[in-house]
């Protein structure tokens, strides 16, 4: 009986130091927070190279919004029809606005969307990535390598917490992405009438404790839960990143703890 009692006590323990404790301490191979300045609040290996999935698309957008005017038309193609989900299954032949489109990536995280953006600004994803990858330098991105404007798996593609939440503190000086972010739906019309609404993929914005969180999900088997995002608490702003995680929201808002 006493060696019963023992074998329970043994096995409650190791539960609660496998599971309980990455539960309240948050269960991500990486994260960091950032302040106004960039200086880091809070680390967890931040310069580990991770995939980061869709949170590239922040990235993505700002390299749009820099060589495309919002208000042009821009045509879907059959690559961007065909690309795997998440999408807003956009069809080939489409026109479509660079604003809408960029608010189908940024909140219900439009594969397909990206691609027609990324196509319309270098003529093929390739020629985007190396966009991308010049822009990420420029936010002060020293660790990351993009292929894809989208996340989709792609060999040798990585990024690291540290250089995602630079570039989510440069993209905060983007009207429209922190307008996207912080949206819960969203409408808008194919140059021929078809219309499209979107869903934020942020729960926290339907969460009145949590509604000032604003980020952009990520999630593929191999990258696990990811987040990029951003809060304000008090009079000062913070920027966060966090991949490989096994939860979402919960590691979300114990990454929002960290700032007291």
């Amino acid at each position: 009986m006493r060696r019963s009692a023992l074998r329970y006590w043994i096995g409650s323990l190791f539960f609660l130091l496998v599971w309980a404790i990455p539960l309240f301490g948050g269960d991500w191979k990486s994260a960091v927070v950032l302040d106004e300045k960039g200086r880091i609040v809070y680390a967890y290996k931040p310069r580990r190279r991770l995939p980061p999935a869709s949170t590239v698309k922040v990235l993505s957008a700002m390299v749009v919004i820099d060589h495309l005017p919002l208000e042009r038309w821009v045509r879907v193609s059959r690559v961007a029809e065909a690309v795997e989900p998440s999408k807003v299954y956009l069809k080939a032949g489409e026109y479509y606005r660079v604003k809408d489109l960029l608010c189908a990536m940024l909140m219900a995280s439009a594969n397909d969307a990206s691609v027609v953006l990324a196509e319309a600004v270098a003529g093929s994803q390739e020629r985007f990535a190396d966009l991308m990858n010049a822009k990420a330098k420029r936010c002060g991105a020293k660790d990351s390598y993009f292929l894809t404007p989208n996340g989709l798996p792609a060999t040798g593609q990585y990024s690291t917490t540290l250089d995602l939440a630079k570039i989510m503190r440069i993209a905060s000086r983007y009207g429209l992405i922190v307008s996207a972010l912080s949206r819960r739906y969203y409408r808008f019309r194919s140059k021929r009438g078809r219309e499209i609404r979107v869903v934020n993929h942020n729960k926290l914005l339907w969460a009145k404790r949590w509604s000032w969180i604003k980020g952009k999900t990520g999630f593929t088997r191999k990258a696990g839960q990811c987040f990029l995002g951003m809060f304000r608490k008090g009079r000062r702003r913070y920027f966060f990143a966090m991949l490989g995680g096994r939860t979402l929201w919960g590691n979300v808002k114990e990454l929002a703890r960290k700032v007291r």
